[in-house]
């Protein structure tokens, strides 16, 4: 297991002098990967608690294959991370491009999990919100947005094939509301505005920050 401490940081490495916003990149890397061993372990703890204990109706199986899916993906993530530490310590381009790897992976993990535990419905979306905040403090103005625009989409998509019955629609806590029409609208909008809402106080902060670096 990788540790955040472990993430090499480049400042001493080379010649030009790397800015906080960069030297934060390359360390929250490493302290992403430890939460995934948490979030993979949390997703099978939750799934035997829901499953075994309270005998809610919820498809353990997918859920356990996510958590060791997740698990799995992590530990080539790790490995990945390793070599760059190793063969560009120097390269921000290549730091970057990993974190969005990383981000991009979590996020098909969570909308798998929320397409899994309820849809609209499924407590599992709020983990979106902390994502967008990782990706609008350690990733550019521009690019830190598109993945606030594709949360709400991808949630939107899950509850669409929920609707239409292209997807299995899970109601773990009883009655379903994946067809009502008020109920999906209200969750989608207030959703929506959370992450954007959370998006613009992460990337202002992203902003002071590097402003006062030049």
């Amino acid at each position: 297991m990788i540790q955040p401490s472990a993430a090499v940081s480049p400042v001493g490495t080379a010649a030009r002098r790397y800015t906080v916003a960069e030297q934060e990149l390359v360390q929250s890397l490493g302290w992403l990967l430890v939460m995934r061993w948490f979030a993979g372990a949390g997703v099978l703890a939750a799934t035997f608690v829901t499953a075994s204990l309270l005998h809610l109706p919820v498809p353990s199986r997918p859920l356990y294959a996510m958590g060791l899916i997740i698990l799995g993906y992590n530990v080539a993530l790790a490995w990945r991370l390793r070599g760059l530490q190793r063969d560009m310590p120097e390269s921000m381009g290549a730091y970057e491009v990993f974190a969005r790897e990383q981000i991009a992976l979590d996020w098909l993990a969570m909308t798998i999990l929320v397409a899994l535990s309820g849809g609209v419905e499924s407590p599992a979306i709020i983990f979106f919100l902390f994502h967008i905040s990782i990706a609008a403090l350690l990733l550019p103005h521009t690019r830190g947005f598109i993945y606030v625009a594709l949360a709400p989409v991808l949630v939107t998509i899950v509850a669409l094939l929920n609707y239409f019955d292209i997807i299995p629609h899970v109601s773990p806590f009883g009655t379903s509301h994946r067809r009502d029409t008020v109920y999906v609208g209200s969750v989608l909008f207030f959703f929506t505005s959370g992450c954007y809402v959370m998006a613009y106080f992460c990337t202002a902060i992203a902003r002071r920050l590097r402003r006062r670096e030049q």
